[in-house]
Order: structure tokens, then sequence, then C-alpha cells
């Protein structure tokens, strides 16, 4: 029953209603169950008493209601509380410095302990977190130093991006913006550099710089840099504050590849693809893509590529423009594409106007480079100088060779020794200004050129040339036939009348032939004269003559010439 008696209610039951209230606490003597204070109202069989702390075993149900500060108990005393109650659950879960507590989808704590150097913290639903520690595809030169912002020389934080790169085999990011360089960043093994973007990302030479913006070191003796990738960025060669270098020197680099570039302003060269250390030659690079231009102010050169003991490169797709400083590598002219290696694949690119009479590509003592596809307008130099053997011009577009530049020059100019080259299926025109082309083909016979084979093209003419639209100086050897508007041979049939001695034949070819190239055929029996010869060869006539009137018959003859 266990409560007091009820006044009214109870009459005659309040003795056994109060001792059985009171047996609750009391014993029968009176005397407290409890020594010195009343026990626990609730079962307290798992309640432990020390000399010291209680200690609670068992488990045991709270009240889910909040704790409401008072007075008595405040909110500075509960936030203790639960800051002491977190940090021991921390401490009984993380082990290890960095170590994270995150929840499971059961809605507990559990540890994530610390990652690596370098990671980062990803979202991942498959893991008990649903979080986890990830290692990045590639470095990012902001990570290491990098500002891009225009005025800090950022030539160290980009080494020490490059050389972690390459240690962890990893691509390396450059962010948008503009990286001062005030030291060339040298590139001793294969590496990954990718920009935010051509125009989005620069590396520009600082002031004094006096060298590349990106040296390649030349790699293992013999074995060069293999496989090297550089893309999506620019390099600015400030060449008016600089007194050398330019772009990339990439001596050594062996199929490695320049794509979407632009190498603008540089001194001396955009890129220069150079010997590997010990003498060997670089090879099977390409350059795709790509922008070469603003060389035109350089006290240097001022020219887009250099290819010396490097061959079988390939060139696609790219753009070199307003090109040639004051200086020239060789001759008297600057240059576009300098070859001094042979075997290059040039291919759909475009060579436009430059300045200080700069030439388009040079082949220079070198064989078997082909230039395919291109086009060359308004160069204010040659469009394409050849002074080797067995290279290949097909196919190209030629307009106002010339346009840009203050001497006379040629669309394609074979000089020096050039032997065995193709010059065919190719399209030029002359300017539309009188005095800068001087012809759309020159062959030159400085050092015994000749054997070449030109046919093919088409030549046509907007202001005269100051020479010839074709200059063949090695006819003896070499072959020149089926150039639309350039006759290298004809033929026909000719009449001595009756009455007469000789006839005049008008031959149409585009300069006078040789008399030893001009054959001359009876086709009947010459009447009365018994002999005939040729005479007057000219730039477009010559005579056949009968020594006799060979009367009513006439004499017929049928006739051909070449140059």
């Amino acid at each position: 029953m266990t409560r007091l008696p009820v006044p009214g209610q109870d009459s005659g039951a309040w003795g056994s209603i109060l001792n059985d209230f009171l047996s609750i606490e009391h014993n029968a003597d009176g005397s407290l169950k409890g020594s010195g204070s009343l026990a626990t109202k609730a079962n307290d069989s798992g309640v432990v008493h020390n000399t010291g702390n209680e200690t609670i075993a068992g488990t045991k149900t709270f009240s889910s209601a909040p704790i409401v500060p008072s007075s008595s108990f405040p909110e500075a005393a509960i936030t203790s509380l639960v800051g002491d109650l977190a940090a021991k659950v921390a401490a009984s879960t993380a082990t290890t410095k960095g170590d994270l507590l995150a929840a499971t989808a059961a809605s507990t704590i559990t540890r994530l302990g610390v990652g690596g150097n370098g990671q980062k913290l990803v979202a991942d639903p498959n893991q008990t977190t649903g979080i986890k520690w990830a290692t990045d595809a590639y470095l990012r030169a902001a990570d290491y130093g990098a500002t891009f912002d225009g005025s800090t020389d950022d030539a160290t934080a980009l080494q020490a991006a490059i050389t972690a790169a390459i240690s962890a085999n990893k691509p390396l990011v450059l962010e948008p913006g503009t990286a001062i360089v005030g030291t060339s960043l040298s590139i001793g093994s294969p590496i990954t550099i990718v920009g935010a973007g051509r125009e989005a990302t620069t590396l520009k030479a600082k002031n004094t710089l006096n060298n590349y913006v990106i040296s390649f070191t030349g790699g293992s003796a013999g074995v060069g840099i293999i496989g090297a990738h550089l893309s999506d960025f620019t390099i600015d060669g400030n060449s008016a504050n600089v007194t050398a270098g330019g772009g990339i020197k990439a001596d050594g680099a062996v199929q490695c590849s320049f794509e979407r570039m632009h190498l603008t302003s540089c001194y001396d060269w955009g890129i220069k693809l150079g010997p590997i250390t010990g003498g060997a030659f670089g090879h099977h690079n390409r350059v795709v893509g790509c922008l070469f231009d603003q060389g035109g102010n350089s006290a240097g050169f001022g020219g887009g590529v250099w290819t010396t003991s490097s061959d079988e490169n390939w060139f696609y797709g790219s753009d070199f423009e307003f090109l040639g400083g004051s200086s020239n590598p060789v001759g008297a002219n600057p240059i576009m594409l300098y070859d001094q290696a042979g075997l290059q694949h040039v291919t759909a690119t475009n060579f436009v106007a430059g300045l200080h009479n700069c030439i388009g590509i040079r082949v220079q003592n070198a064989k078997d480079t082909k230039m395919v596809g291109c086009t060359f307008d308004g160069l204010a130099g040659d469009s394409i100088f050849i002074s080797g053997t067995r290279c290949v011009v097909v196919g190209n577009l030629f307009t106002s060779p010339g346009d840009n530049g203050s001497v006379a020059s040629s669309g394609v100019h074979l000089e020096f020794n050039t032997h065995f080259n193709v010059v065919s299926g190719n399209v030029l025109e002359t300017s539309n200004n009188a005095g800068k082309t001087r012809s759309l083909i020159r062959e030159e016979s400085t050092g015994g050129s000749g054997d070449n084979l030109i046919l093919g093209n088409t030549l046509s003419q907007n202001a005269a040339p100051t020479v010839a639209l074709l200059e063949s100086a090695g006819a003896a050897t070499t072959i020149l036939r089926d150039n639309v508007g350039w006759a290298t041979e004809s033929n026909g049939t000719a009449t001595v009348a009756n009455g007469t001695t000789s006839v005049a034949v008008s031959h149409g070819l585009a300069v006078t032939p040789a008399l030893a190239n001009i054959s001359v055929t009876p086709t009947n029996n010459l009447g009365s004269a018994a002999k005939f010869w040729i005479s007057g060869v000219g730039a477009t006539q010559f005579t056949v003559n009968v020594d006799v009137n060979p009367g009513a018959t006439t004499a017929t003859f049928a006739w051909s010439a070449r140059m």
C-alpha cells in the first residue's frame, strides 16, 4: 500500500498505513535503514560505494529531457561537462596526430586515421564514414609557392614543383596568371607540364634573364629526355629586355611533344631542338598547334624553331607569324624555321609576313626534309630556301612572295649544290606589288645545282616578277615539265610555201630554248629542196630554212622544242 493516511477516509486504519509507509526507510526499532542519509530510491544494486569515487556498473537509463541551466547549475558548467565528455571520447578513439572522428551509417563515432603527406580529404559513399584520404593524380605549382601574380619571381617555386613532379612521376599543373622566371627552369627527366590554357597561363622571362625560360638538361648520355609533354601555356621571351635565349631549349628531346603553346617575343628561338648529351641526335619530337610570333622586334634572331642534330621531327598545324629579328643565324636573312638536320616533316603549317626579309623555311646543308600542304602568305624573304638535297616541296600554296620585304624574293629558292629535290603540285602567285617578287621558283647554278624535278606547278602573275616566273639554271639536268603558266615544252607543224625558202615558227616557250633542244623533221620529200636547217632561235620564235624554193609541193615539217 505504502502511502500516508488520508484524513476523513482512513478512520481506524491510520496506524497500519503509517507503519507501512515508515517501514520503507526505517527499521522496526525506528532507526534509519541507511547510515547518515537516505538510500537511493532507484534500484541501486549496481552502485558500489567506495571510500573515494563511485563506480556505476551495469546499464543505466536516463531521461531524454535536456538539462536546463539554472542559477544553481549554470550553462558554463554544462559546456565544461560536455567538453570533458567529448575529450574523453576522442582520447579513447583517436590514437594518432591528425586522426579524425567521423560518423558511420549507424550513427556511431569511429576513427579515420590521418592521411599521408599531400593527401586530401574527399567524399566517397563507399567508405564506412563517407570520406577518405586520397592522393591527387597531379601536382599544382601553386602548392610549391608559385604565385602567378605577374610580378613575383616564381622561378624557385616552379623549379621545386618541377623537381617534385618528376620525383612523383605526376603531371604538373600551372595555374592561370603570369609567372615571372628569373632563372632558367631545368628539366632533366621526362615530365608533363600543362597550363590552364594557351592564353590563360604565361611564363615570362624576367628582365636580364638572358637565357631560355625552360632548358632541357639533356637527360642520360646517349638517351636524352624521352616523352616529355608541355602544353597549353604561353612563354613570353621578353625579347626587348634580354640579350640571349628564348622559349624552350629542348636539347636531348626524344619523342617529346609541344602542343597548343604560344612562343612569343623570343630573343633567338621559340624552341630549339638540339642534340642529346654525348653528341647523339635528338629525334621524333612533335610541335603541334603552336603559335610562334612577335620576334621582329628582337635584336637577336627572333625566330620560331631551330633544329640542329635533331631529326625526324613533326611540325603540324602550327603558325609562324611576324618573326625575324635584326640578326641572322646564317646568310643575310633571319629565319622562321631553320633546319640544319634534315628528315623533318613540315605539314599543314602557316608562314606569314615577317620582318627584316625573314625566310619562312631554310634547309641548310641537310637532306630529306618534306614540306607538304603548307601556306606561305606574303613572306618578307624567300618562302622556302633549300641548300640541300632530296627534299620534297609538294602541294603548298605561295601567295605574294617578298610582299613584306625590302628585297625581291622567291617562292621556292634552290641554291648551292641542290640535287634530286622535288618541287611539284604547288600553287604560286606573284605579289600584287611591283618589285616584290623576283620569281616564283628559282633554281641557281651556284655550287653545281641541277638534277631536280620541277613539274606540275601552277604559276600565275599579278604584278610582273623582277626576273621571271621560273628561273632554272640547271636546265641541262633538271626536269622542267607541265608547269601551268610556264611552258617548257611545245610542238607543232610548219610549211615552207611555194616561192619561199623559210618559215618563222612561234615556239611558245617561256624562255629561249637551246638550239639543241629544237627538233625539226620533214613530213614530205621537200619538193625541189634538198636540205633544211634551223636558225634565228629567239625568245618567241625560231626559223626553218630550205636551200631552194620547194615549188608547188611545198616543204612540210613537224617540230618540237623544250627548255
